[in-house]
């Protein structure tokens, strides 16, 4: 199997759980927020976008007979990758979004093999920030902050 079916599978499958563990009770917070909505509802919509990606990179696969029975996967870059994004996931809740996910996704992206320092190190700040922005003063949604700086 080429790594692009693999790899949308592993998605597929890590969006939906994360997509279940939204109807937890852990965040059931009592009143909805802004009228009908909870605070998972923006969570859910990016979860339902990854999952409709995901499931079309697996189908295109399929589709264009790319996805053989032969398992041919170089399983290091996913697996360090998705170690990477529980370290990163651990890392938020100590550190703050901003501050885990500056240096993870520069990790992230260079164990997925991009290695072009410069654009990855402005894009690994920028995007972030941006990321940090809409959601705070846009969709005005918390994300977990830093312990030593009270902005972010």
């Amino acid at each position: 199997m080429p790594a692009v079916f693999v790899y949308g599978l592993m998605l597929v499958l890590s969006a939906g759980a994360l997509f279940v563990s939204t109807f937890s009770a852990t965040y059931d917070l009592g009143e909805p927020y802004g009228g009908d909505v909870t605070t998972v509802f923006v969570p859910r919509v990016f979860l339902i976008l990854w999952i409709i990606f995901a499931v079309l990179m697996v189908v295109e696969e399929v589709v264009r007979g790319r996805a053989k029975l032969r398992l041919n996967v170089d399983w290091t870059p996913l697996g360090l990758a998705c170690l990477a994004a529980i370290v990163i996931a651990a890392a938020m809740l100590q550190f703050g979004f901003v501050l885990a996910l500056v240096p993870g996704f520069f990790v992230f992206t260079w164990l997925l093999g991009y290695r072009r320092p410069v654009p990855l190190a402005i894009v690994s700040i920028a995007m972030p920030a941006v990321v940090w922005g809409v959601f705070i003063h846009f969709f005005e949604l918390s994300l977990p902050q830093s312990p030593w700086f009270d902005v972010f």
